[in-house]
């Protein structure tokens, strides 16, 4: 039994279909990653306790891509529960920052933010005043 040879046509369908199921794949992914974070930031917008950050430090991850000489950071603070007591950490958003940059220097103070008691990982910091580029668009 002698093996028919593939057309360049068929050749052209497969690849093709590959790729568009890759994309498409790709898109759907970063969708649902999105929904998911409305989804979260909604919850904390609903149902979240204010608090005020008074000392913040700035968190970076050196796993994390660089660019530009920037890399992504994030703002850390400690949070206490007012009917437990407990002290959490908690982490805002990534966000591109140069720390080596002396002229760009950022102090960081007085932050806004909204924590679910119940689930301290689902905080929200407001650094909307600050002009900084998410990392995750």
């Amino acid at each position: 039994m002698e093996g028919q040879a593939i057309s360049i046509h068929a050749i052209i369908i497969m690849t093709s279909t590959v790729i568009g199921a890759f994309f498409l794949f790709r898109y759907l992914m970063r969708r649902k990653r999105e929904d998911r974070l409305n989804e979260r930031m909604d919850q904390i917008e609903k149902d979240g306790v204010e608090f005020m950050a008074v000392e913040v430090g700035v968190g970076f991850d050196p796993k994390m891509v660089r660019k530009d000489g920037r890399m992504p950071c994030c703002l850390t603070t400690d949070w206490t529960n007012p009917e437990t007591g407990e002290t959490h950490k908690l982490k805002s958003q990534w966000f591109w920052h140069d720390p080596r940059s002396e002229d760009n220097k950022v102090e960081f103070k007085d932050i806004k933010g909204k924590v679910i008691a119940s689930d301290p990982t689902l905080c929200s910091m407001d650094i909307s005043a600050y002009n900084l580029t998410p990392f995750l668009h």
